[in-house]
């Protein structure tokens, strides 16, 4: 059985964050494009291993991939108090960090509820998986879901988890707190305008598993549940899954 919720919200347009790189002049050249050129000339004579002649085209933060200087991107795993817009400080590349609930006890809307015990074991299931825009389709051959693999956002894969806890809380309930990357640049400008902070906006799991009990109240998952993916939706299911606040800290120089 495969569980998840929340109402499609519209792709917002991508803003392409970049930062200029400083440019070295290769051996024998005196400007960027006579270094391509040279390149892509070397590579058509066959002299593709002459790295010594090639070294120096691209700038930091940069890699000639097919005689084109193109960004590398890596994702640092940084600590920080808030949601963030992080530049990462060895490729310009900007993510977007994001912290909050992800679920807590109690049936929620959709009629399903996940034990203490399964709650717990969730955890351990959450970190490095798949954050998306709304939930994806149910696999219709089994458990599990879909992702949008046509290049859109919306349920397609939009970040990853970086890791998650098990809280108890004062009233005798527990709440299960993550911490994400979003990497996708289409969501950047919502994110940071605080849109999904506001009420009725949050996240919401999917996964899939088999019940410890069902009934006219709703079904219960135990330890016998498969997390899937993370969700960032409208109206999530659980009222506290939210994502707290946004916050954009600027690259150090």
């Amino acid at each position: 059985m495969s569980c998840g919720c929340g109402c499609k919200e519209e792709a917002i347009a991508d803003e392409e964050i970049t930062e200029e790189a400083e440019f070295k002049v290769c051996a024998n050249c005196n400007t960027k494009a006579q270094c391509v050129e040279k390149t892509k000339c070397a590579k058509e004579a066959g002299y593709d291993d002459k790295k010594e002649e090639t070294a120096s085209v691209c700038g930091v933060g940069e890699e000639l991939i097919d005689g084109e200087c193109k960004r590398i991107a890596v994702t640092l795993d940084l600590d920080i108090q808030e949601l963030s817009a992080i530049v990462e400080a060895s490729t310009g590349e900007t993510i977007i960090e994001i912290r909050g609930v992800a679920f807590h006890e109690g049936m929620n809307k959709n009629k399903w509820s996940l034990t203490p015990e399964g709650a717990r074991n969730l955890v351990h299931q959450m970190q490095g998986a798949d954050v998306t825009l709304n939930h994806p389709e149910a696999n219709e051959s089994g458990a599990g879901f879909t992702r949008n693999t046509d290049g859109g956002v919306d349920e397609a894969n939009v970040g990853t988890i970086i890791t998650a806890s098990y809280h108890s809380t004062i009233a005798g309930g527990y709440e299960v707190r993550y911490i994400a990357h979003i990497t996708r640049h289409e969501l950047f400008p919502s994110l940071e305008s605080g849109m999904w902070s506001q009420d009725d906006y949050g996240v919401s799991i999917g996964g899939s598993g088999i019940p410890v009990s069902a009934d006219e109240n709703g079904i219960v998952f135990g330890e016998d549940f498969t997390f899937d993916h993370l969700a960032i939706v409208y109206r999530p299911a659980y009222p506290r899954a939210t994502i707290d606040s946004v916050k954009r800290i600027e690259k150090e120089v």
